[in-house]
């Protein structure tokens, strides 16, 4: 019998949320032919969107305040310039940018992207001033909450600005969930940042499990459901998106299967028959995230 997730702690509608990118409209930047729908965004500056380039479309010199991570939906996007002039993330593929990295990016042929991104990027006019996406005063609309540690800019050499992956060249690699495999596309020990690929089986399920922090899912293929909880049946398909708050507890499961991207700001805790609180991989989460000062 599966474990009965407490449905007091918080809300529905403080619990999961999902959002539909196809029923929102494209909305203009100030660089042409480049248009985003925004996903997710709080006042700690982290923010997740659809970028969509049209060809050619060019994205001028700006920063990676924090981590930035883009995978890519459709076509390709290429560094134009910096230090790694020339790398390019085909359809399929996932590439993460160091803090402090800078450069220009296009897409020749056009492309779709899921960009995340810890603090919006820093995009800097002819007199060097920095804006934000929609030429806003950077420092205005985008610094990150008091508190919050900004990356400085320094020269940066390419193996350190971005970090091209290929999952199809990856193996799966199986959790010990049944039905669950997973590809693990960044991971930060230190903080616990994790984004990774994640395959379910047919009626594979995630058993209760609390989001320490924010959780974020892409849906590829298929669709994800939450099995209990307060949000009990909320569904995300192909091409929608969830995200989930901090202290929010489910089981979740895939009864017809399901390909999606998940981005975690630290491993989830389990919850085990015999009360133990574990992470994915079975360690006690206290042990091996208590330094995040999380959970």
């Amino acid at each position: 019998m599966d474990a009965i997730t407490p449905k007091h702690q918080i809300s529905a509608d403080e619990h999961s949320h999902l959002v539909k990118p196809a029923d929102m409209q494209w909305q203009p930047t100030r660089f042409p032919g480049c248009e985003v729908k925004v996903l997710f965004r709080n006042d700690a500056g982290l923010m997740t969107s659809l970028f969509k380039f049209a060809p050619g479309a060019t994205l001028s010199d700006h920063e990676h305040v924090g981590i930035e991570q883009t995978f890519m939906l459709d076509g390709h996007l290429v560094d134009k310039e910096g230090p790694a002039k020339g790398i390019e993330a085909k359809k399929g593929e996932f590439i993460w940018r160091e803090p402090g990295s800078r450069h220009s990016a296009w897409s020749p042929n056009g492309g779709m992207t899921v960009a995340i991104m810890q603090v919006p990027n820093k995009f800097f006019d002819d007199a060097g001033k920095a804006t934000d996406a929609f030429g806003g005063s950077w420092d205005k609309t985008s610094r990150p909450a008091k508190g919050t540690v900004e990356s400085k800019a320094a020269p940066m050499t390419a193996d350190k600005h971005s970090h091209l992956l290929k999952p199809a060249e990856m193996e799966w690699k199986k959790t010990r969930f049944p039905g669950c495999e997973m590809k693990t596309l960044m991971f930060e020990p230190k903080s616990g940042l994790m984004t990774s690929l994640f395959k379910f089986a047919p009626g594979a399920t995630l058993p209760d499990h609390e989001h320490v922090g924010i959780e974020q899912t892409y849906v590829l293929e298929g669709h994800l459901v939450d099995k209990d909880g307060p949000a009990e049946g909320i569904e995300a398909r192909a091409g929608e998106f969830i995200w989930r708050e901090a202290g929010s507890r489910h089981a979740a499961w895939a009864p017809e299967g399901g390909i999606l991207l998940g981005i975690f700001q630290v491993p989830n805790k389990f919850f085990e028959q015999d009360g133990r609180v574990t992470d994915p991989a079975g360690s006690t989460w206290k042990e091996a995230w208590g330094h995040t000062g999380l959970g």
